[in-house]
């Protein structure tokens, strides 16, 4: 039997090992769809915005809901240091780093040190 390190239904991100088999899901938060016992596969996962897919433990982080990053959302209007306006179109969870769409339709990724969420302007 094995002893997993995530259980059903917390989030992780996929790290760096997966970059073989799941490229573009590196940098992504996902959730333990399901614990395998047997295999080459220790979770089941899955992300809002892509299919289920078979992971090893080894290529899953755990989350710190602490970090600034995890207040992020999709969308969201923010702003780089030099007060340019500009919307979430990518967060990288791995790196925290996010892709910005700006108004003239440039985008930029940069680390989320760089930004400030709009919201907390106000």
């Amino acid at each position: 039997m094995r002893i997993h390190l995530f259980d059903v239904g917390e989030q992780a991100v996929i790290n760096q090992n997966a970059i073989s088999g799941l490229p573009d899901l590196v940098g992504s938060l996902v959730t333990i769809e399901e614990q395998l016992s047997h295999g080459t596969y220790d979770y089941i996962v899955h992300s809002e915005d892509r299919p289920s897919a078979k992971v090893r433990e080894k290529e899953l982080n755990k989350v710190n809901k602490d970090r600034y990053i995890f207040t992020l959302i999709l969308g969201d209007k923010i702003s780089k240091a030099n007060e340019e306006e500009g919307e979430i179109k990518l967060i990288d969870y791995l790196y925290e780093q996010v892709e910005i769409k700006f108004p003239d339709g440039s985008y930029e990724v940069i680390s989320v040190n760089s930004v400030l969420n709009k919201d907390d302007l106000e």
